[in-house]
């Protein structure tokens, strides 16, 4: 298995190759400290690439749109500081499979990575807590007759 990981600082990104070397014996990690490194280190063979949105080089979420252009087939998940269910949403319409909020435990971290490999789309429960009540994420509610 080989997973990029991109963030600003050496300690969360070391934080998160230690939690993520518990998925299989043997996970090659390329790491990158900035959108230059993200967009040099990221390959077609990638299993899965976790991206932080605010490191030097990012313009918004534009490294995220390049990232999902060059290498469409490859896995990515957001992993950030922003907390905000706005900038949550948008990433995952940018086609990103998964938004987890640095706030979050090491085991949550790893289970939403575990659900993306496996072909899912972890959703933060504080997204789901901002939607209006009633509405289901992506399901309009039914109109009373």
């Amino acid at each position: 298995m080989k997973i990029l990981i991109a963030d600003d600082h050496r300690l969360v990104i070391e934080a998160v190759k230690a939690k993520l070397s518990e998925l299989e014996p043997g996970i090659e990690f390329v790491l990158a400290m900035s959108v230059d490194e993200l967009l040099a280190g990221a390959t077609d063979d990638l299993d899965l690439a976790l991206i932080d949105l605010n490191m030097p080089g990012a313009d918004g979420q534009a490294h995220i749109d390049e990232i999902r252009r060059r290498h469409p087939a490859v896995p990515l998940i957001v992993l950030s500081g922003y907390e905000d269910p706005a900038i949550m949403r948008s990433a995952l319409e940018r086609g990103v499979l998964g938004f987890i909020p640095k706030a979050y435990s090491p085991e949550v971290m790893l289970s939403a990575v575990r659900l993306v490999l496996a072909g899912g789309v972890y959703v933060p429960p504080m997204m789901l807590a901002a939607l209006p009540p009633g509405i289901v994420a992506g399901v309009a509610p039914q109109a009373s007759t």
